[in-house]
């Protein structure tokens, strides 16, 4: 089967009654246009059309809660139709237009931090990672996760092994990426934090820097972290250094600089308060391509860092949707095999 490459943006967007009223949410999908400019890859992947899936109908959709995407599949958070303040778990291949319901974590509600999918396209299972509060009030630190296994059928409870015990700060918009075996989380605090798919191992490295990072909005940032071309990369993005963003590459146990970019010659609006009025939102695969979304209207930035651009408008996503964005490459492959 040939290998496909990035087809465009997932996220959730709602309809607007004449009062313009929110109403009915629904999944949503963006095309990446392919060459310059979109970036897309070398040859159109096909559009996805949401509400063509039979796994999703639009009950279902207008439930939906947060999404995240995993080697093109989606876990899906919606908001259960019985019970008031609680979240269903599902794991969706738009592709192929199936869908596997997940069994309810122990823990519910509040105590999830942040949730993520790891799958792997060379096994036809996966496991889902529902981070847990420490309980303490306003804490988003996660101490200990449940680990979903599509083989058992189970949730297993595990103690984060980060930090010494201690549980990093995770949210639901922190970035994380799934690659070889390892989930690689994007904390607030310093570190890179890893776990292999079934929570045995555990692993922090130190974030990389450059000498202009000076956190200006206060804090350190927790950064963005991807996968392009097989490898983990890093970006500072524009809360660290509001002059200029750098791409860091993980290679053999290192991270090797690899890109920067101008901030001040990219398409984006400044604020006289916050900076940058802009974030990033993921790396391409494929190419070495950073992915924004820009101002108060929500532009779909495209900056080519090899090419040198300042950056192409593809579309404006607009105020009828909310965050996550995430970049969604099809899989072909027939999935959810216990």
């Amino acid at each position: 089967m040939m290998a496909q490459t990035l087809a465009g943006f997932l996220y959730i967007g709602w309809t607007c009654d004449e009062n313009h009223k929110a109403s009915d949410k629904s999944l949503q999908f963006t095309s990446a246009p392919a060459g310059p400019g979109g970036n897309g890859g070398g040859g159109e992947a096909p559009a996805i059309d949401p509400s063509a899936l039979s796994s999703l109908s639009p009950g279902y959709q207008a439930r939906l809660y947060r999404i995240e995407c995993c080697n093109g599949h989606l876990l899906i958070r919606s908001w259960d139709p019985s019970v008031l303040g609680k979240i269903n778990y599902a794991v969706c291949n738009p592709a192929t237009d199936e869908l596997a319901a997940v069994p309810d974590p122990p823990a519910q509600g509040a105590t999830c931090t942040s949730a993520r999918l790891a799958l792997d396209p060379s096994r036809r299972s996966y496991r889902i990672f529902d981070f847990q509060s420490d309980l303490v009030p306003m804490s988003v630190r996660s101490p200990a996760v449940w680990i979903y296994s599509s083989e058992t059928g189970a949730w297993a409870y595990r103690e984060c092994g980060w930090a010494n015990g201690d549980g990093v700060t995770l949210r639901d918009k922190s970035s994380g990426v799934y690659h070889r075996g390892r989930l690689h989380l994007c904390p607030v605090e310093p570190v890179i934090a890893s776990v292999d798919r079934d929570g045995r191992r555990w692993i922090t490295t130190p974030k990389p820097s450059d000498p202009g990072d000076d956190g200006f909005l206060g804090g350190p940032p927790a950064g963005h972290i991807g996968v392009s071309r097989g490898r983990v990369q890093f970006l500072n993005t524009p809360e660290y250094n509001h002059l200029k963003m750098c791409v860091w590459e993980r290679d053999t146990g290192r991270w090797v600089p690899k890109h920067s970019i101008d901030l001040r010659e990219l398409l984006v609006t400044w604020d006289h308060q916050l900076g940058l009025n802009c974030r990033v939102l993921g790396i391409h695969p494929d190419r070495g391509v950073v992915y924004f979304l820009q101002g108060e209207r929500s532009k779909l930035v495209s900056c080519d860092m090899e090419r040198g651009d300042q950056g192409s408008v593809i579309c404006e996503f607009g105020y009828d949707n909310y965050p996550p964005y995430v970049l969604y490459t099809p899989s072909f492959a027939r999935s959810f095999e216990g």
